[in-house]
């Protein structure tokens, strides 16, 4: 499934109803004289059907623009292999050192170097797991000013990219006001943006675990989950007064059953919108 088809998908699924309660919806299979309907009648529902999927995803992408944090600065970098890169953004200073031109052994920002290898991810990549960095290409550098504090974010792919390591990317999250470092992954997915959503009032981020068969052969769950930045810059998972973490996931299921999907979701009430 394309990336794009899977994201309206998941944000289909957000704007459907609002409640504290997991929700979860599947399509049935009717007894087999009740299918029993002409072709021409089967496409004219599955146009109301996309136009009204379409009608959703619009309105839910505006209601998303008004807690997006938008960055002051960004810098995009080409691909050149070198072992060693320095960039420079906002009067910050940036350095990568690569051990053998491809795989980075720290990264220096200010005067804090960071060891790669002591970083894992905050989030599980895949299957409930914490990982170790995984690209070694720097792709943007975005820097975020928030509450008075300034934030920079690195985001890396791999290059060059082979089999299933070109579906990686991780998010490096740098809290200059505390020298904080948050390491982010996913595969088959991407998490760019920061948020201030209405109910802690703190730099907010999404980011998405992917549990399955990385084939496809067998259902795929995409489970996107909100961290807040705490006061000393670190990132942590977000759960609401009942102590359930915010999250929505879509269920996705091998080629044969194409159309089909499952979603569950724990999210905050469409009146914060309204606010």
């Amino acid at each position: 499934m394309k990336i794009q088809k899977l994201l309206n998908i998941l944000i289909l699924i957000l704007i459907f109803s609002c409640s504290e309660k997991t929700k979860k919806s599947e399509s049935k299979n009717l007894p087999a004289e009740k299918q029993k309907v002409s072709t021409q009648i089967k496409n004219t529902a599955k146009v109301i059907e996309i136009s009204d999927q379409e009608k959703n995803f619009n309105e839910f992408i505006d209601s998303l623009k008004i807690f997006i944090v938008k960055p002051v600065d960004t810098l995009k970098i080409e691909v050149n292999p070198k072992q060693i890169e320095n960039y420079k953004i906002a009067g910050n200073t940036i350095q990568i050192f690569k051990k053998d031109t491809f795989n980075i052994d720290w990264i220096k920002i200010n005067n804090n170097k960071i060891l790669i290898k002591s970083l894992k991810t905050i989030n599980p990549r895949v299957d409930g797991e914490r990982e170790k960095m995984f690209c070694n290409n720097v792709e943007k550098i975005k820097l975020y000013n928030f509450n008075k504090n300034k934030i920079i974010f690195l985001e890396f792919n791999s290059n060059p990219c082979t089999g299933l390591g070109c579906s990686v990317s991780d998010y490096i999250i740098y809290d200059l006001k505390n020298n904080q470092v948050n390491l982010f992954g996913n595969f088959r997915t991407a998490n760019l943006n920061f948020y201030s959503f209405p109910f802690d009032k703190k730099l907010n981020y999404i980011s998405t675990e992917y549990q399955g068969d990385f084939h496809g052969n067998t259902p795929i769950h995409f489970i996107s989950r909100i961290y807040s930045m705490d006061n000393k810059g670190k990132f942590q998972l977000k759960k609401d007064l009942k102590g359930k973490e915010y999250y929505y996931e879509i269920i996705t299921f091998p080629e044969e059953e194409t159309g089909r999907f499952e979603y569950k979701r724990n999210w905050f009430c469409k009146e914060y919108y309204e606010k």
